[in-house]
């Protein structure tokens, strides 16, 4: 054992003989700060439009924290979501009654058209690629899909140049009658944001539902 390696060892145990636990590494993550424009039809079938302030932290390893607030009051949280590449798997928290609820499979899910957390992945229906365009410094590539019912969706995808993973530029859905119901537009990328160990779990008191 390197004297480095025993030092850390040693001051765990110091620790633990005194009833503390070690402070676990703060991690680093990237930051990805997106507005979302919402067009929906309120309770009355009139034309409703929101605004929300969407932050994606991603994790090198692919684990990802997306928090929607409120963009005119930035205290309001709307969603929290977590999910995890690698297991497959979707989480939405709702903080008011303490709830996760988990999706796995979430790739399935999309290829067979199953909605995750109210939207659908643009898996089916006719693609076009819309070729290259640069978004916030980033070289984008753009895909549009049609479904049979005339809706469309149009995606572009970054590509960041020190980790080599894909992030979302831009993305639009529009019905059939040409309007736009959902855009979401990348504002600002930070790199080496500082997170707190369990920023990408489930909170301990959280009761989680499998659906």
């Amino acid at each position: 054992m390197s004297k480095g390696a025993m030092g850390i060892a040693l001051l765990t145990l110091f620790l633990l003989a005194c009833g503390l636990q070690p402070v676990a590494a703060q991690e680093t993550v990237m930051r990805l700060d997106y507005v979302v424009i919402r067009e929906s039809p309120d309770g009355q079938g009139r034309p409703s439009r929101s605004v929300i302030a969407r932050t994606r932290f991603v994790a090198p390893d692919g684990r990802m924290r997306t928090e929607d607030r409120d963009a005119a009051d930035p205290n309001r949280v709307l969603s929290i979501s977590i999910s995890d590449e690698n297991r497959d798997e979707t989480i939405l928290l709702d903080p008011n009654t303490k709830t996760a609820v988990r999706r796995r499979n979430v790739r399935q899910q999309a290829e067979r058209g199953i909605p995750v957390f109210g939207t659908f992945a643009p898996v089916r229906g006719e693609k076009e690629n819309l070729g290259a365009r640069t978004i916030q410094g980033f070289e984008c590539q753009g895909y549009r899909n049609t479904f049979p019912q005339g809706q469309q969706t149009e995606h572009w995808f970054c590509v960041d140049p020190q980790s080599g993973r894909k992030f979302l530029g831009s993305m639009r859905a529009q019905l059939a009658d040409g309007r736009d119901w959902w855009q979401e537009d990348l504002q600002k990328i930070t790199r080496n944001v500082p997170v707190e160990p369990g920023f990408f779990e489930v909170p301990p008191d959280f009761r989680i539902e499998d659906r």
